[in-house]
C-alpha cells in the first residue's frame, strides 16, 4: 500500500486538507462506515478519511482513491 503510506506520512497534506476542505484523516485504515447498511461494492476498500458532511474517502484494492458520500453516491 505505497499510496496509503505516502498519504499517511504527509502531515502537511493532512493539515492543508483539513483547513481547506474539511477532510479529517483517521489514525489508521478502517472499515467503511456504510458497510453496516448491506451495500455491495465491486472492489475492496478501506476508509482513511472523512469529510464534514459524513462522506468517506477510501483506498481501493487497486490503490486508487474513491469517495462515498453520506447520501450513498460513489466516485
Amino acid at each position: 500500500m505505497e499510496l496509503w503510506e505516502q498519504i499517511n506520512n504527509n502531515t502537511e497534506l493532512h493539515t492543508m486538507l483539513m483547513r481547506e476542505c474539511d477532510i479529517c484523516f483517521y489514525k489508521q485504515l478502517q472499515e467503511i462506515q456504510f458497510m453496516e447498511n448491506n451495500e455491495n461494492y465491486s472492489m475492496q476498500a478501506k476508509a482513511f478519511a472523512h469529510d464534514a458532511s459524513g462522506g468517506e474517502f477510501v483506498l481501493l484494492e487497486d490503490e486508487s482513491i474513491g469517495f462515498i458520500s453520506s447520501e450513498g453516491e460513489v466516485g
